[in-house]
């Protein structure tokens, strides 16, 4: 094939391969906006989350500035710097063979979060370890696709190792799909019956489930994509934003945990001002005015009613709360919370 039928070539394919390349960087910049938004509205009102969670709402901010601005600069290589200059298109920078890393940076921590979340609803350290290799390995492949990437930095080439990409969104995703199905059976195995109580049980399930089931689909819907259109650059639509997906997903929730917190501390400060006496009782000294009725209790000693485990040291005796014990399920819903 001749230089001039090449670069006609490369010219047709401007539209599927520039294309992807431009409505990326608009979702993805659109989606970064969601993400420093939702980054103001936690650290408003954050602060007395735990350093950990805040460590790492730190860290995926500023892998999503970081990408973004890289992305960013890839957008003026191919239309700024290069413009008119039709072979640059069947070349990829540095932004693109890094795509991996970048969603990978951002996703890891992420993953390992809401495993340790089920491993403190379950109770299991079988689980929590399952779900956190898979999620490691998970990376480990996507790392290795971006260092294969690295050494032949071109669109033929990059498509040859299309095997690492689809086992890197395989177990990604399906990672993440163990995380929403877990996330839900346990949270679905706290319920207690109360309103109060699965009201917010079903608000957790709602932020929690829908979060990890939304990165799978995005997942899955990359994995589609690629192995679809493997002569263009459409999969960007779904790769680019990946990573904002995952820290808005966090964020979310972070934020609707906070909100939740809130929202329980302030009905447990009413209750108890509720309780105190009024401000005219006070003023007035209404209380004061009555006078103490003295009252005569005989109390029966009855030492042999004390329960058998007291005694005996048996378990069995022992008495365990109540489900409709009213500090039972104050301390349930903080523990579901926390």
């Amino acid at each position: 094939m001749s230089q001039a039928s090449e670069l006609a070539a490369l010219e047709a394919a401007v539209p599927k391969l520039m294309g992807p390349v431009v409505i990326a960087n608009a979702l993805n910049a659109m989606l970064y906006g969601l993400c420093f938004l939702q980054f103001l509205h936690y650290y408003s009102m954050g602060k007395r989350d735990s350093l950990p969670n805040q460590a790492m709402v730190c860290w995926t901010f500023a892998v999503d500035t970081t990408h973004t601005a890289a992305s960013v600069w890839m957008l003026w290589y191919y239309l700024v710097q290069n413009f008119a200059n039709a072979p640059v298109i069947g070349t990829l920078p540095w932004p693109y063979l890094s795509l991996p890393i970048f969603i990978i940076l951002a996703s890891l921590p992420i993953q390992q979060f809401f495993a340790w979340r089920i491993k403190q609803l379950s109770g299991s350290w079988i689980v929590f370890f399952a779900l956190s290799i898979l999620s490691l390995v998970s990376s480990g492949v996507g790392f290795a696709n971006s260092a294969v990437a690295f050494t032949t930095p071109s669109v033929q080439d990059f498509n040859s190792q299309a095997h690492l990409v689809d086992i890197w969104l395989t177990l990604s995703m399906v990672c993440d799909g163990f995380l929403a199905g877990l996330l839900f059976y346990y949270l679905q195995k706290s319920r207690t019956g109360f309103k109060r109580t699965d009201s917010i049980i079903t608000r957790i399930i709602h932020s929690c489930v829908e979060s990890t089931a939304l990165n799978s689909i995005f997942c899955m819907a990359d994995l589609i994509v690629f192995n679809l259109y493997t002569e263009s650059n459409y999969n960007l639509l779904v790769a680019m934003p990946m990573g904002r997906v995952y820290t808005i997903t966090l964020l979310g929730m972070l934020n609707s945990r906070l909100a939740m917190r809130e929202e329980l501390e302030g009905e447990l400060n009413d209750t108890s001002h509720a309780m105190q006496p009024s401000r005219i009782d006070r003023r007035f000294n209404i209380s004061g005015n009555h006078r103490s009725t003295e009252v005569k209790v005989d109390v029966v000693d009855e030492r042999s009613d004390v329960d058998a485990y007291l005694r005996s040291g048996s378990r069995e005796s022992m008495k365990a709360p109540t489900v409709s014990d009213p500090s039972y399920v104050d301390h349930k819903q903080q523990s579901i919370i926390a």
